[in-house]
């Protein structure tokens, strides 16, 4: 029987290009952390998804929620640079779950 060791990863920082991955997924935790309170109704069923460049990608539950989000995209833009470190954002795009059944 082997000893599994299980691992706080809060601070763990490896080298490389996974300490890269988990240093973007951190930043895209905050970030959406930071969104999720400003969402007024019509958007509380989307997330943050991707933040490349100056586009910041989110992706909603359903696809009425993508519907509507789709819909007011310059309201999500003004939404999204309220958010500190996220005023530099150009562009936003809502994408449907599809792995959800």
């Amino acid at each position: 029987m082997s000893d599994k060791l299980t691992t706080n990863l809060t601070n763990y920082n490896p080298k490389g290009e996974l300490g890269e991955l988990l240093a973007k997924a951190k930043a895209h935790n905050h970030f959406d952390t930071q969104l999720q309170p400003l969402l007024v109704v019509q958007f509380k069923d989307i997330r943050l998804c991707l933040i490349e460049g100056n586009v910041v990608t989110f992706i909603a539950s359903n696809a009425s929620a993508a519907f509507r989000a789709n819909k007011q995209l310059p309201k999500l833009l003004e939404i999204v640079k309220q958010v500190d470190g996220l005023s530099t954002i150009e562009k936003v795009v809502v994408k449907l779950n599809n792995s959800q059944t």
